[in-house]
């Protein structure tokens, strides 16, 4: 008979590793019997490969189901204490603090995601590109190109697989008795294989669509297409009328094409003769995409190579004129605004931390109470490693529930997020709770969890079992938790500081930003709204100057309208348009490039009309002839003659090659934002020629926004195919170019304010806490002949200790933060010594208030009571 196989030593010990996948409680009841089971299967089957896949499969399987079944009893156990009796403060705390902290990080990190960090809706995005014309000279980082230069480019590169052109068109839907106005833009034919957008519906288009003489084709929008259409696809292949042109809908374009979500009309860019044999006429946007196995920098090098060439062959249009290739994501999202964010995201994950610390510090505090209980277990077996277990999972518990009430809070934040205008944040209708953004949210949840379950586990396994259950030696035992609450304190305090000083440095640059000159007067009794002719030709210049007075001739006559006046573009406006400008004589001051500046054109009433001081001369009369007299801003004039002559009567010669005669001197006006200089400007009248889009500027007497409907119909009198669109006043214009500075101070001063309230709280806890412990002590040094006030002093001691080393922890990091903030703040220093020194002061004083509330219960203590008790 043959005798049983042996079991060889490294099988034993193979499977003695396999059992480590149970938990230890298990293996330590059960090791024993599972070896013995594993022995007599080996010498059953003598240790074939099956005999090896079937305990592996059994071992991943039991050990499975062992660890769920004991986090299932330690959720149910840390339900049960959360939720029990007395624990409901603590419960409730907890959860709103994690909510808040975890609800912001989440909705700020939403708005990151969709604006840095996505994915852009296009076919190899990082191999998209922008080519934009620069002028080192004139100081331009970045204007538009002209189409003889993008057509030269095209030729020569070979760094790109496709160029493209894009200029913007005036779009009126006129068929239908609701004529209406659209975004639209011009595109070259390979505009959708380039960036690789597919068209909902249709077709996109192709080369002949662009050649001079086919018919003509649209397309619109996914939101054009559902709103004024139905989303009907019986609408590919029919015509609308565009500008009066009936244009047959090829396709339908997805409503978000990355770098613009408001467009709604597409046409064919085609050829426009005004422009297309002028190399200095620059208004189109030029984007590509980099051929296999080139780099940026490569494309950039022989960019810079092309422009020299365009120079040297056409030096009155191209000098000085250089091309400057980026990514497309660097276009759509400029510095200011991804600096803006990343500031908002530091500050949020520091507010997130506060409530970590901050939700610690209960669980510290809780733990005083609980070390009875976990001496207990202690001694009847349980090992320090299942009791810290068991309170992370209570932290885990928590920190869920509360993170799942941070993502409510997180998407009711976002759903506000789309009230917020586009030209502020850039792709904001791309925001969701998408993976990437509830895979962070975990990993905050995970996070915190940790940072605010550990530290409290570890601090209550640590006491001996032997003291900790002595009943005399209950306070006792939790006096080593002080240390631990007030390190904790410190840091909230410190993180909060480091908020709070940024805040207020952001509160004051938006102050002194609202505060500016704007240059014109009375903004709140200014309406704006924009017109945009259907026929633009210069054979209709007389059309739309007669159309223009007309208007203007009806609205002046509505009740309440005190003066109005047509331009080009207000201050503010969407649109930038600009050119060089050189004295007649040139001061050797003043270089070649001349000085670049903004223009605009206005009848004679646009100053009367923004109240827009004159300071020399004389301005346009309703009468004005079409001679080339223009109006110099007072900062252009002091720049084209900085030796301080009168510039009346003198000429300047324009970068298209024009002499014009100045005829007076008006104001400085803020044409572009709230945070630069007043631009340097130089004004047209009407009388010469006005642009496709021009702005009606309206000054009332009363509220202004009830006019639109009247100024609706003046237009509908003079032309009933005429829409009018973009109604607001002049303050909402400053108040919306200020929106970016005000959305991120408000939400940081939230944070901030938030994180102050959070270690306040955190304060008053550990010095309420001291009180407690040290009862028995204040009371014998009352007994003593202490004073009530000693009394309050020395337990303030210690608070006040820990709060001005997290205060000065908290400076440091907030000029360590100096370098950051610098780029947003305006007419502030970034170190300004004066608000850290103020902001130490408020926060020091509401931390010594923080250490009084609780402290002042020493005063309620009677020495003869509490020692008789104790």
């Amino acid at each position: 008979m043959k005798s049983p196989a042996r079991v060889p030593v490294w099988a034993d010990r193979v499977y003695s590793t396999l059992l480590l996948a149970y938990p230890a409680s298990f293996r330590e009841e059960y090791r024993g019997e599972m070896r013995a089971a594993f022995r007599s299967r080996w010498r059953e089957e003598e240790g074939t490969i099956w005999l090896w896949i079937s305990v592996l499969l059994d071992t991943l399987a039991t050990a499975a189901r062992e660890h769920f079944e004991m986090l299932a009893r330690d959720v149910r156990y840390a339900w049960r204490s959360l939720t029990g009796r007395g624990n409901w403060s603590f419960t409730a705390a907890a959860l709103l603090t994690l909510a808040l902290g975890i609800g912001a990080v989440t909705a700020i990190f939403t708005v990151v995601h969709s604006v840095l960090l996505a994915p852009l809706p296009y076919r190899e995005p990082d191999r998209v590109i922008y080519l934009t014309d620069t002028h080192a000279a004139r100081g331009i980082d970045e204007f538009a190109s002209s189409m003889p230069n993008f057509l030269s480019w095209r030729e020569a590169a070979r760094s790109f697989s496709s160029l493209v052109a894009i200029r913007g068109i005036d779009v009126n839907l006129t068929e239908g008795d609701k004529p209406e106005r659209a975004n639209g833009l011009g595109v070259s034919a390979e505009m959708w294989k380039t960036l690789g957008i597919a068209p909902v519906a249709g077709r996109s288009f192709v080369p002949a669509d662009d050649v001079p003489g086919h018919a003509p084709v649209a397309m619109i929008s996914e939101g054009l297409w559902r709103r004024r259409y139905g989303g009907e696809t019986s609408l590919i292949g029919r015509t609308i009328d565009v500008n009066l042109v009936p244009r047959v809908v090829v396709g339908v374009i997805p409503q978000d094409v990355g770098f613009v979500d408001d467009v709604d009309v597409w046409l064919p860019l085609g050829r426009d003769p005004e422009a297309d044999d002028s190399r200095g006429d620059r208004r189109l946007i030029v984007l590509g995409r980099l051929a296999p196995g080139v780099t940026l920098q490569q494309a950039q090098e022989e960019m810079e190579r092309i422009s020299v060439q365009l120079e040297r062959e056409f030096p009155e249009a191209n000098e000085g004129w250089r091309v400057r290739v980026v990514p497309i994501r660097d276009w759509i999202v400029d510095e200011d605004i991804g600096q803006r964010l990343r500031i908002l995201l530091a500050a949020v994950a520091l507010l997130l931390l506060v409530a970590a610390t901050n939700v610690a510090n209960l669980q510290i505090a809780r733990a005083g109470g609980r070390v009875r209980e976990i001496a207990v277990r202690l001694a009847l077996g349980a090992s320090r490693a299942r009791l810290v277990r068991q309170m992370i999972t209570e932290s885990l518990v928590l920190t869920i529930a509360g993170g799942a009430a941070g993502l409510g809070l997180a998407w009711f934040a976002i759903r506000a997020a789309a009230a917020v205008p586009p030209e502020t944040v850039p792709r904001l209708g791309s925001l969701s709770l998408n993976l990437p953004v509830l895979l962070v949210a975990v990993l905050c949840i995970g996070v915190t969890a940790l940072l605010a379950g550990m530290l409290p586990a570890s601090v209550a396994v640590r006491s001996g079992v032997h003291g900790a259950l002595q009943s005399s030696a209950s306070r006792s035992a939790t006096g080593s938790r002080a240390p631990a609450r007030q390190a904790l304190v410190a840091v909230q305090l410190a993180l909060a500081t480091a908020l709070v000083v940024c805040a207020a440095l952001l509160t004051q640059s938006l102050v002194r930003l609202q505060n500016v000159p704007l240059g014109f007067a009375d903004p709140d009794h200014l309406l704006t709204a924009r017109i945009t002719r259907s026929v633009a030709t210069e054979d209709a210049t007389k059309m739309n100057q007669a159309f223009y007075d007309s208007v203007l001739e009806g609205v002046r006559a509505l009740p309440g309208v005190v003066s109005a006046a047509v331009t080009s573009e207000v201050p503010f406006g969407p649109m930038d348009t600009g050119q060089s400008v050189v004295p007649i004589p040139r001061p050797e001051s003043v270089s070649e490039d001349g000085i670049q500046a903004s223009w605009r054109l206005v009848t004679a009433d646009y100053f009367q009309t923004l109240r827009i001081p004159l300071r020399r001369g004389r301005v346009f009369t309703p009468d004005e002839k079409p001679q080339r007299n223009l109006l110099l801003s007072e900062g252009l004039a002091r720049r084209l003659w900085p030796g301080g002559e009168d510039p009346v009567g003198r000429e300047v010669k324009l970068s298209n090659g024009q002499t014009h005669r100045v005829i007076g001197v008006v104001g400085d006006v803020r044409q572009v934002g709230l945070a630069e200089d007043p631009t340097p400007t130089f004004y047209w009248s009407t009388a010469r020629f006005v642009t496709p889009t021009m702005t009606l500027v309206v000054r009332t007497a009363t509220e202004p926004t009830g006019l639109a409907q009247s100024i609706r119909q003046v237009v509908a009198r003079v032309d009933p195919r005429q829409p009018v669109s973009d109604f607001q006043t002049m303050r909402t214009a400053v108040r919306t170019n200020a929106a970016a500075p005000r959305l991120n101070t408000i939400l940081l001063a939230s944070f901030a304010g938030m994180a102050l309230l959070l270690a306040v709280v955190g304060v008053a806890g550990v010095v309420g806490y001291a009180v407690g412990q040290r009862t028995r002590e204040l009371a014998v040094r009352l007994a003593l002949g202490a004073s009530p006030g000693q009394a309050v002093r020395l337990v303030m001691r210690g608070g006040l200790l820990t709060c001005t080393i997290g205060i000065l922890t908290g400076l440091a990091a907030a000029l360590a933060a100096g370098r950051l903030l610098s780029g947003v703040l305006f007419g502030v220093d970034a170190y300004d010594p004066a608000t850290f020194l103020m902001t130490a002061a408020a926060l020091f004083a509401a931390a010594a208030w923080a250490c009084w509330l609780p402290a002042r219960r020493v005063t309620g203590i009677s020495p003869s009571l509490t020692l008789r008790d104790g």
